[in-house]
């Protein structure tokens, strides 16, 4: 991944490499690179079976593609804790 990517959250450079999404709400991920397309992801809160609220797991990854070419470059954003923790 380039050193120089930016993720903003709901507007809000990300600062360091790791931020709490609370679940009660929608998020917007936008991820840009010098060389990248940029990239805008909404986050959707799901209610799972058991009730609880979160995010899909396939919602919790950007993929940024160079500009010119086919291949993408993934930023993922890990999910940590108990399974009703906020996404990282």
């Amino acid at each position: 991944m380039p050193q120089e990517v930016q993720v903003y959250v709901d507007g809000q450079l990300l600062e360091g490499s790791e931020t709490s999404l609370s679940t009660d709400r929608p998020h917007k991920i936008y991820a840009k690179a010098p060389g990248y397309q940029p990239r805008l992801v909404v986050l959707e809160p799901q209610v799972d079976e058991r009730g609880q609220t979160g995010f899909d797991a396939d919602d919790l990854c950007v993929e940024l593609v160079p500009i010119g070419m086919d291949r993408e470059l993934e930023v993922e954003i890990e999910r940590g804790g108990a399974p009703d923790s906020p996404a990282r």
